[in-house]
This record gives structure tokens, C-alpha cells and sequence, in this order.
């Protein structure tokens, strides 16, 4: 009988790293080129939806009770200076960045699943 390689949770063999989703058209690799723009632009509004969640969550997972009101605020006026400023305060990249690392780690969750249901 042989011995089993384990591999990280989701990835189950199929292993996908960032290098992987840079340039890939995540609706391509899915097999849906043929849907509507209709389709395409509601399946888009919720990948940015889960990725927005993901962003906010981060940065409040960072910030303690008394911190949170302010960069709430911040995100509520949109406020990229401040917010980049409470980021910094925390050792934490740019906004910008942030969106830019949850994009690619959304993108290898999904082609990873994808792989798996392969």
C-alpha cells in the first residue's frame, strides 16, 4: 500500500500559486466564456462582493475596539489618505496592495476548487 502526500487544505493535488492566476481570465479557466454579460457582470459583482468582505475584514482584524470607529469612518467616507494612514500605523501595505493580495488569494482559492471538482 502506498503512503499518501499529504497536500495543504483545498489544494488536494492541485496545486496553484500566484504566478499561476497572474494573467489567467478566471472566467476562461471556469469554462464560462460563453455566458451573457448579464451573467458575467452579476458573477463579477459578487467575486468583488466576497473580496471587498475579505479586505474590511483584514483590516478590522487589525485594529482593537477603541481603533475601529476611526477607520471605519475612514472607509465609510472613502477616504484612501486616511486609510492608508491607519494601515501604515499598523504595519500594514496600502489599500491598494491589500485588494491586489485578496485578488490573487480569491483567484487561487477558486481555480483551486475548480481543479478539485475536475
Amino acid at each position: 500500500m502506498e503512503e499518501s502526500t499529504a497536500t495543504p487544505q483545498g489544494q488536494r493535488g492541485h496545486n496553484i500559486f500566484p504566478d499561476d492566476v497572474f494573467g489567467t481570465d478566471i472566467f476562461a479557466y471556469l469554462g464560462l466564456v460563453n455566458i451573457t454579460p448579464a451573467q458575467k457582470q452579476q458573477l463579477l459583482a459578487t467575486m468583488l462582493e466576497t473580496i471587498q468582505s475579505r479586505v474590511v475584514s483584514r483590516m478590522l482584524d487589525t485594529f482593537n475596539e477603541q481603533e475601529r470607529p476611526d477607520l471605519e469612518k475612514a472607509l465609510e467616507d472613502k477616504d484612501a489618505d486616511v486609510i492608508n494612514a491607519l494601515l501604515e500605523s499598523k504595519g500594514l501595505p496600502p489599500i491598494t496592495q491589500l485588494i491586489a493580495e485578496e485578488v490573487v488569494l480569491y483567484k487561487i482559492e477558486v481555480m483551486s476548487l475548480f481543479a478539485e471538482a475536475k
